[in-house]
């Protein structure tokens, strides 16, 4: 699994332009996206930029996508 989220994270770093930090938070964001398709579950989450370009790379992963009030 860390394989193809490394690769994707990759992608997702280079068009969000990110540095050091936010390349770590991508791979993580990753992960949890491929191993939530891989068992059939939903992420629940506010980071609306990046899953919007997740779903453009893998249309078939599922999220619950929302924008807080402290945003």
């Amino acid at each position: 699994m860390l394989g193809p989220a490394a690769l994707l994270s990759g992608i997702l770093s280079r068009l969000q332009g990110y540095e050091k930090d936010g390349k770590l938070r991508a791979l993580q964001d990753c992960v949890l996206f491929l191993q939530a398709q891989k068992f059939g579950l939903v992420v629940l989450t506010a980071n609306v930029g990046d899953y919007d370009i997740l779903f453009q790379l893998i249309p078939t992963g599922r999220a619950l996508l929302y924008r807080s009030n402290n945003h």
